[in-house]
This record gives structure tokens, sequence and C-alpha cells, in this order.
């Protein structure tokens, strides 16, 4: 697979970038904007959708030599490209994310024996399994509302994978963004503490992120 490789969107998906304007700035207006948009996609074509950046990200970490690195990845949320499959497609170990009250981060080892249970946001985590180490390296999948071609990353608001790739982004390889097309904004502000994002993978493409 090519980095630019595509398929063709649904004919009711909007997958034009959000423009660059005075909204930008307020990101709990493009964060609506784009939420509404992501929840618009309908249920076949966001399974299809989700099946083509099932099948571009497990080429691009190949391409990427990348088939051994943990990936920590998330369990979906409904609107969400879902990731459920992806825990059993990957040949390397998974792991998903438990959240503190505190918006920390740890990481525990998903196998077919992992409990779940729901926390923050509605999110699952998981309540067993091996914690990941710092000295294994990893392949991070970040969950996103919004993102532009220089791997600027609008996420919920909580700023949890911000921090967490502030201390640990020196022990991970690579960190990949996962979202539909609709999803893009022709540029998005980006602070101090924003995490840039390496690639983003859509239903459409895989776009390796320019820096800004």
């Amino acid at each position: 697979m090519t980095e630019t490789m595509r398929s063709r969107p649904a004919a009711n998906a909007n997958t034009t970038p959000c423009p660059t304007d005075s909204n930008e700035h307020d990101k709990t207006t493009l964060r609506t904007t784009l939420l509404q948009r992501r929840a618009a996609i309908a249920g076949p074509n966001r399974r299809r959708y989700a099946e083509h950046i099932h099948t571009h990200l497990i080429l691009h970490l190949a391409e990427r030599e990348l088939t051994d690195a943990p990936l920590l990845l998330y369990r979906s949320l409904a609107s969400e490209v879902d990731t459920t499959a992806l825990f059993d497609m990957t040949p390397q170990p998974c792991y998903a994310p438990v959240t503190a009250g505190d918006g920390s981060m740890q990481w525990r080892r998903v196998t077919h024996e992992t409990v779940w249970q729901r926390a923050g946001f509605g999110v699952e985590e998981p309540q067993n399994g091996a914690l990941w180490r710092v000295d294994e390296g990893a392949v991070v999948i970040a969950p996103l509302v919004g993102f532009d071609r220089t791997g600027t990353r609008l996420g919920m608001g909580m700023g949890c994978y911000d921090r967490w790739l502030a201390t640990h982004r020196a022990q991970v390889d690579r960190v990949i963004g996962i979202a539909f097309s609709c999803q893009e904004v022709a540029k998005l502000p980006r602070e101090a503490h924003d995490a840039p994002l390496d690639a983003v993978i859509t239903e459409r493409e895989v776009i390796v992120c320019r820096k800004q």
C-alpha cells in the first residue's frame, strides 16, 4: 500500500476540511462541529470505513517495520473509529489505558481474559493484565476529535494523552491518530503542551504529518 491509497467516500460523508477562520481558535465550538460530523456518518459506511482504516494501519506498521512494537490502543466509543477488531488483528501485544482521577495513565495488557469496566466518558478500561514497561517501546494509537496535516490533534479536552506523551515520548516509536476523513481541519491551533502526531490514518489515506 502506498501512503496515498484511497477509497471512495460515501456521498453523504462531509470530507471537506473545516476552514481556517476565527472559529478554529474556539476549541469548544470546533469540537462540537467535528463531533457532529463524526456522528452523522451512517452505520454501514462507518463499518466499511473502519475496515479500511484497520487495513491501512496494519500495512503502515509493516512498512515501517513496527510489527514487533507493543501497540498502545484504546477501546473506542460509539461514534469513533471502531477499534475492537484491532486487538485481535495486530501481530504485536496490545495494551489499553487506565486513567486515574488526576488524568494520569498506565497501560494494561489486553488478552482474551481481560476484564473491562466503564470509566470516564464511558470508555472501557482493562481491570487486569500486565502493565506496559517503558523499556518495551511502543506505537501509540491516539483517539482524536479533529486533526490537521501538520499532526496537530484535537481531543476531548482532558489532555491525558498530551501529558502522558510529554513524559514518555522518548520511549514511543510512533504516535498515530485514526479518524474519519470528515474530521480533518485545514489548520488547528497548537499550544505548547500539544503532542503532535507522526501520522493520521483515515478511510481514504495514510497521512504522514509534516512538522510545523
